[in-house]
């Protein structure tokens, strides 16, 4: 049987790749702005079976927001520092955003982890309200969180992207990822004005970089 690779840290690649997908969500209109954890160990799930949890986990996510005509835009990282954790970063419109952290206790519960006290914390992201500065959004919101999330990152590549370094233990399989609606290939960077500033372009890698991402303090991925 294929044994799973494990790791110490995030690569720099997995990390630009990472903050690639939370910023495109940001430009396609569809901003991440809930923040989920949870602290795996006390709710029973290990590290051999916590990327089977996450898979069902994610699926019951994603198939409630379609039934609200939502798609499922999230990113999520594994960490082991002071237990097992999952962090994720998801998109669910404001008006839903309380049922949906209602609910994320019985997904919890179906996907095979235990219900109990200091398990599972959901809060909005900051900035993320439609009528917050977007660029408070992005820089003390975003990521700022994104940084928090990455501080297992490899210790030469941190210095790219502001973040004070903090090793978060062995990993088994992947230690951070992203839905496939913010894949790679998905990624076409829309050349268009942003629908609510209108004064800002859009518009693909050279905007990214000069105008919305150098502000936040953001290096461009590969």
């Amino acid at each position: 049987m294929f044994e799973k690779t494990a790791s110490i840290c995030l690569r720099r690649s997995q990390v630009a790749q990472l903050w690639d997908a939370a910023y495109y969500s940001f430009c396609i209109d569809r901003p991440l702005n809930l923040f989920l954890s949870i602290h795996c160990e006390r709710a029973g799930i290990c590290n051999d079976n916590v990327h089977a949890f996450l898979i069902r986990f994610k699926k019951l996510m994603g198939d409630w927001l379609r039934h609200k005509v939502v798609p499922f835009y999230c990113v999520w990282v594994l960490e082991t520092k002071g237990g097992l954790n999952l962090h994720l970063l998801i998109h669910v419109p404001d008006q839903l955003q309380k049922r949906f952290s209602l609910r994320a206790k019985r997904w919890l519960v179906a996907s095979g982890g235990d219900s109990c006290s200091r398990v599972l914390r959901t809060k909005r992201i900051r900035h993320s309200k439609s009528r917050d500065e977007f660029f408070d959004y992005l820089e003390k919101g975003l990521f700022g969180l994104l940084r928090y999330v990455s501080k297992g990152i490899e210790r030469n590549a941190a210095g790219e992207f502001a973040i004070r370094p903090t090793p978060q233990g062995r990993i088994i399989g992947k230690r951070a990822g992203w839905s496939e609606t913010l894949g790679r290939d998905r990624r076409t960077w829309p050349i268009r004005r942003h629908p609510k500033y209108p004064k800002v372009f859009i518009a693909g890698q050279e905007c990214r970089k000069r105008r919305l991402v150098q502000l936040a303090g953001y290096p461009m991925g590969d």
